[in-house]
């Protein structure tokens, strides 16, 4: 067993997504996985043909990938330890760091002897360091803004894409994010919850009813649904470039189903010929041979606060968490379906269409109001009647 960090062990560093925006950490992770499923691969071929192992394991391809992922992850991403910074931070790291010794050694110094003062200059250390934190994102600031001003593209700017890749980069370093602190929920009778099993409780009892809302409908309009041609080409397997390509529209950044692997893991494996194999086997498993991952059948879901009284359980937004392949499979139908909607769908659409969006409908509609207020005509509404 490996010893603890107070037997002297070194504490183990948490997995930084961040390294793999740089080539040598995305090089990195992608050898340790092709490294990882080798050995994995070799291990079980190993006690398949081993006679004196007479139940022989069956190769689940979707845990063989996760648990490459996680191995390749723990390896290479995985930091010294230490808190995962800012970006700002980083960028100024050595100057906040003096800053911050100063201040705990204050605070020890106070913690031992609260004398009048060791309170001033605690108060003076606390001062400094925020002073020196907002010098810095003051500083970090204005260099990511020179540099949008400052591009290689038209007029001295950059492309859209990079523009835009930057005023993420901004939204993130500037980002004043919180953790929820818990509160009590109100039953639906008036009292309180008194224990975190009765929160999780309130909150099945409230989103069971939200998503599981009984509505009615006639089912003979199902028969005016007027019937398209066959397109068996539909079910065929995902090739690899539609994978690819799938992988290419994910969000990076964002939280991971049960299996904690993140879309950075399965976008580093684009151009790898070895981890998209490992990729491809597990989707072609559930495509080909109806093998569906437990994790896919289910969804975790997290709880966002919205403003107001938190105790209102109806003031929690819910999210669900998917896991992360079965995403990418989810994308794959998305951008076929696509196909047959930009053939059949109505031009008045926006939504769910590529190229535009809801605000693009809600901006023509803006502008046709203003226009027609404009000219001084009068508004009429009418509901629009597809043929």
């Amino acid at each position: 067993a490996s010893p603890s960090p107070a037997e002297g062990g070194k504490k183990k560093g948490k997995v930084d997504r961040r390294k793999l925006l740089t080539p040598e950490g995305k090089e990195g992770f992608v050898e340790a996985v092709e490294k990882a499923a080798m050995d994995e691969y070799i291990n079980c071929a190993a006690r398949l043909f081993d006679p004196q192992i007479e139940a022989k394991p069956e190769i689940s391809e979707y845990v063989l990938l996760n648990e490459c992922l996680a191995q390749a992850a723990s390896e290479v991403l995985t930091g010294t330890g230490d808190r995962v910074r800012a970006t700002w931070f980083e960028a100024y790291r050595e100057k906040l760091t003096a800053a911050i010794d100063i201040r705990n050694a204050a605070q020890s110094r106070f913690n031992d002897n609260p004398s009048r003062g060791n309170k001033t200059s605690l108060r003076a250390a606390r001062g400094a360091m925020k002073w020196q934190v907002k010098q810095a994102k003051e500083a970090w600031l204005e260099e990511r803004v020179q540099a949008m001003n400052t591009g290689n593209g038209p007029e001295g700017t950059h492309d859209p894409r990079t523009v835009w890749k930057m005023v993420g980069e901004i939204k993130d370093g500037c980002s004043t994010w919180k953790k929820a602190a818990t509160v009590r929920l109100r039953k639906a009778d008036g009292t309180w919850c008194e224990t975190a099993e009765e929160n999780a409780m309130r909150f099945m009892e409230h989103f069971g009813k939200v998503l599981n809302i009984k509505t009615s409908f006639d089912p003979t309009v199902l028969e005016l649904v007027k019937q398209r041609p066959m397109r068996p080409k539909l079910d065929k397997v995902p090739s690899v470039k539609e994978v690819e390509a799938a992988l290419k529209k994910m969000k990076s950044g964002k939280a991971s189903g049960d299996s904690k692997i993140p879309a950075e893991y399965l976008k580093a494996l684009r151009g790898s010929p070895q981890g998209m194999a490992l990729l491809m086997g597990a989707i072609e498993d559930f495509w080909s041979r109806d093998v569906t991952p437990e994790e896919w059948n289910s969804l975790r879901l997290k709880t966002l606060p919205k403003s107001g009284d938190l105790s209102n359980v109806g003031k929690w937004r819910g999210i669900y968490l998917m896991d992360i392949v079965c995403k990418a499979v989810s994308k794959v139908m998305e951008r076929r379906l696509n196909t047959i909607l930009t053939e059949f769908g109505m031009e008045a659409q926006n939504g769910f269409m590529g190229g535009r969006g809801t605000t693009d409908g809600i901006f023509l509609l803006y502008q046709a109001l203003l226009k027609r207020r404009e000219h001084q005509r009068g508004l009429v509404g009418a509901p629009h009647r597809p043929n």
